[in-house]
């Protein structure tokens, strides 16, 4: 993230599964930043900053499962292309 900032680079959204739902992931996005994340189901606390991204799921979540659908589908293909060309 540091690169990123350093470089100029503005992220308006990011789309991120269960396994990066950390606080600490959570942090690294300003408030301009649109976050889709899929909370995992063991959340301790619940902070501001856990309430605007399930505030925002429960409000679009139509937007959401379109995300997740084309991140899955880049993935999907990005491994398909990673067993193709090792």
């Amino acid at each position: 993230m540091k690169i990123i900032k350093n470089i100029g680079i503005r992220i308006n959204s990011i789309s991120l599964n269960k396994h990066y739902s950390t606080r600490k992931t959570s942090n690294l996005f300003d408030k301009e930043t649109a976050v889709y994340m899929i909370p995992k189901h063991n959340i301790a606390r619940i902070d501001s900053d856990w309430l605007r991204i399930i505030k925002k799921t429960t409000e679009t979540p139509y937007q959401i499962l379109k995300r997740y659908s084309k991140r899955k589908s880049n993935k999907s293909t990005f491994s398909t292309d990673k067993r193709r060309f090792n």
